[in-house]
């Protein structure tokens, strides 16, 4: 209890030794108390074996007391090692949701180019990249998002792309579970699913 409370080892080692040591004592003077003679006339067993039950007893507080650093050590360890493979996968994570395609962004500025005599399309193709791109900072510090969110960002992501690739891409969502996903999950796949299959 008190290593997960995280006492320090050293004043639970005290602790110990002085509740040992004072049940010792304790011990000792309620002898005494109940039968001063023994220690008068007992030619010093009774002390002998008082001595030797405290020993005995420190001998196995010790013991006691190794085992608990032992296993304060080991889960100081485990913790330790837990925290650091938790915030390497948060880290890794964030990497992932932060990077963004700089070949999708290119062509769609690309895009946006050719559509400015079309301002309508222009500025409809404007408004999904403004979205894609805020929702990727946007969710920087989250570990879970929506589903719904999540495929209305790669439905604007597809409708860039369909503007791009006109009649080579079509697509349809038909998505009514209620979920949290990792952030920027399935778009990598769409990514991947237009770039080796739209030929």
């Amino acid at each position: 209890y008190l290593v997960e409370r995280d006492i320090p080892v050293y004043q639970i080692l005290i602790l110990s030794f002085g509740i040992m040591l004072g049940a010792g004592i304790i011990t000792t003077f309620a002898f005494f108390i109940y039968n001063p003679a023994t220690f008068l006339y007992s030619e010093s067993r009774t002390v002998t074996f008082l001595l030797t039950s405290l020993l005995f007893f420190q001998a196995i507080n010790i013991i006691s007391s190794g085992f608990v650093v032992f296993q304060y050590t080991v889960s100081k360890k485990e913790k330790a090692l837990s925290e650091e493979i938790l915030l390497k996968s948060q880290m890794e994570l964030k990497f992932l949701t932060a990077k963004i395609n700089p070949h999708f962004l290119f062509n769609s500025l690309n895009l946006l180019i050719s559509q400015l005599r079309n301002p309508e399309k222009a500025e409809e193709t404007l408004l999904n990249l403004s979205d894609l791109l805020r929702y990727q900072l946007d969710i920087g510090d989250k570990n879970t998002v929506e589903l719904e969110t999540e495929l209305s960002i790669v439905e604007k992501y597809l409708s860039i792309q369909k503007q791009r690739f006109g009649e080579k891409l079509s697509f349809h969502i038909e998505c009514n579970d209620k979920a949290s996903i990792p952030p920027l999950i399935i778009q990598p796949l769409v990514e991947n699913s237009i770039k080796h299959n739209i030929d």
